[in-house]
């Protein structure tokens, strides 16, 4: 019906249109909707079926105000249903309802949650998609609000169907489930799974290769094994390793250097003072990069 109006609307003929199809929309098939036509030069007066199947105050532009003051305690309604729904939704599902959304529809929503609701869905949403909605997010647009209210509404009615159907894995986290398959395979299995993957998708199977082995592992390598991965480790490196482990792997590593090297790293440990978070995964996945090298070559084998 739009499609055949001027193209060019005043505000208040965009308000009585929007009014019609809210107030007309119904759970039906798409073969069954016959949309009302328009007259060419304006919407405030629909046609003879519009007048049979919308509410007797559409038929005469002066009921506008009085489906206004009707509908008002409905919108409130549905206002604060969308405010509360906002607030107590669970930011992962929000995220798997927004992410195949427009991006002005994801801003919009973004735009109403509190900042650090906002932030965690935007962290779960596609590289791509982060992109588009940061764009819109500083567009100063003007926000028709009824029709917010109903695309705000239209997301959390997917966000309830959504909740009992399972969230497609992401790449990286299929990544970590082939990972987890390939540990338990013996080396010479998982260099054919590689190279097989590696033939369509080589970027996948260093992600892979990294998340195989990770630092805690050196609580799985033999003693002598890990004497000879430790003297290939950088002193400096190992210290602040070490300030984010668990008191049980820095026992073993300390346990399993010659005494010099032990008391080394031991002065060196005692010259750090607070490091950043950063720094420790820096150094934790350098020693697990070396690690798997050891692992990939045959030098060390793995416990349990």
């Amino acid at each position: 019906a739009l499609d055949q109006a001027p193209k060019e609307l005043t505000p208040e003929a965009e308000r009585a249109a929007l009014q019609l199809f809210f107030q007309r929309r119904r759970p039906t098939t798409p073969t069954s909707i016959s949309p009302p036509a328009l007259a060419p030069n304006s919407l405030a007066e629909p046609t003879e079926s519009a007048r049979a199947e919308a509410p007797a105050t559409t038929s005469s532009p002066n009921s506008v105000s009085a489906n206004a003051a009707d509908a008002a305690p409905s919108a409130a309604r549905e206002q604060e249903r969308t405010r509360s729904g906002l607030q107590q939704a669970d930011t992962a599902l929000l995220a798997r309802a927004l992410e195949d959304e427009q991006p002005g529809t994801i801003a919009l929503v973004l735009s109403r949650l509190e900042p650090d609701a906002a932030a965690a869905v935007v962290q779960r949403l596609s590289s791509a998609t982060r992109a588009a909605v940061a764009k819109r997010l500083c567009q100063p647009v003007a926000v028709d609000h009824a029709l917010a209210e109903q695309m705000i509404l239209a997301v959390l009615n997917k966000m309830e169907r959504l909740a009992s159907v399972p969230p497609v894995p992401t790449a990286a986290e299929k990544q970590k489930q082939v990972a987890a398959l390939l540990r338990k395979l013996g080396r010479k299995e998982r260099t054919d799974l590689l190279a097989a993957i590696a033939e369509s998708d080589p970027a996948a199977v260093e992600e892979i290769r990294r998340s195989m082995y990770g630092y805690e592992d050196l609580a799985r390598v033999p003693e002598r094994q890990l004497q000879s991965l430790l003297t290939q480790v950088d002193v400096k490196t190992l210290a602040v390793a070490l300030k984010g482990s668990p008191d049980s792997l820095a026992e073993r590593v300390l346990r399993n250097l010659p005494n010099r090297s032990r008391q080394a790293l031991s002065d060196e440990i005692s010259l750090l003072a607070s490091v950043p978070k950063s720094a420790i995964e820096e150094a934790q996945n350098s020693i697990a990069d070396l690690l798997r090298q050891f692992e990939e070559q045959g030098k060390i084998t793995f416990d349990g």
